[in-house]
């Protein structure tokens, strides 16, 4: 039951501030109706994909043998990308008219976040490197997969002994390696075709507003990418402190004591800057921003 509230618990008070904001995040109809129809088809492409991702975590919750919390954040983000990428191919054609070109040169990072992308990049490798640590300590589990069994603890008379693990082992990481694997490709084919849209034209105004649009969908898109990252680091960095604290707390050693309260430092201080990046990228996806006035 805790793991389930503490992903619901931080998206109520997300989703409270977007529908505060939501009328925010649409441009005028009537000063641009094309651009207007294409923007909300995106912007609603969110809210489905919310939808999807919520039902994703949901089916694994409910029939995976314990990696649903692991796999959470990155099953969330694949439901939002994955309609968002739809609603971008969706409205390619529509965005198209006859007879009318704009010829120019457009690069991914002129849409693309590059300080989310910098932390995401810096929190990925960290990811890495602690999956692989977690992997080389572990072992065979109770339900015959590398679930991480590496800790063993005997009394000196030999007569009291516990087995126990904090480390997320292969069980683990290897679906959700797969599940990033697929999200960076599902967004790549998103923000390809936010850039690569056909404009109408080369009319000033409508590129300043167009442009807007584009950067709006390349930014959800790439958030996704860096809140499943954000939101995989703190819940592997989590479970296995608190899994290393939890163990070492329970047997009466100076040592394990020391252990502990290292375990519960990390566990604090670690987290809380993961916490808050995480709330970064889910603020990008869910308020996606001002867009620019179109006229006067």
């Amino acid at each position: 039951m805790v793991a389930p509230l503490l992903l619901v618990l931080p998206l109520a008070v997300l989703l409270t501030f977007v529908l505060a904001r939501s009328r925010q995040i649409r441009l005028v109809a009537t000063q641009n109706p094309g651009l207007a129809n294409l923007d909300g088809t995106t912007i609603r492409g969110r809210w489905l994909g919310l939808v999807l991702g919520a039902a994703l975590c949901a089916a694994v919750f409910a029939t995976d043998r314990g990696r649903g919390f692991y796999l959470a954040p990155t099953l969330l983000a694949l439901g939002i990308a994955t309609a968002l990428t739809i609603a971008e191919l969706a409205v390619w054609r529509a965005a198209q008219t006859p007879g009318i070109a704009g010829l120019e040169d457009r690069s991914g990072q002129r849409y693309l976040p590059r300080a989310l992308l910098l932390w995401t990049a810096l929190v990925a490798m960290g990811l890495v490197a602690l999956l692989i640590w977690c992997a080389d300590h572990q072992n065979t589990g109770w339900h015959g997969s590398a679930s991480g069994t590496a800790w063993y603890w005997e009394s000196p008379d030999g007569l009291n002994s516990s087995a126990g693990s904090p480390f997320p082992g292969s069980h683990y990481s290897v679906p959700l390696v797969i599940a990033l694997v697929v999200l960076s490709a599902i967004t790549s084919i998103g923000a390809i075709a936010a850039r690569r849209r056909p404009r109408n034209g080369s009319d000033p105004v409508i590129v300043a507003v167009d442009d807007d649009a584009r950067r709006r969908s390349s930014t959800a898109l790439a958030a996704c990418l860096s809140g499943a990252v954000f939101g995989s680091a703190l819940v592997c960095l989590f479970t296995a402190s608190m899994g290393i604290g939890f163990f070492a707390g329970n047997h009466d050693d100076p040592m394990n004591h020391v252990a502990n309260q290292w375990a519960q430092a990390v566990a604090i201080w670690g987290c809380l800057p993961l916490l808050a990046l995480a709330a970064w990228a889910a603020a990008i996806i869910l308020v996606p921003g001002s867009p620019r006035r179109v006229g006067p």
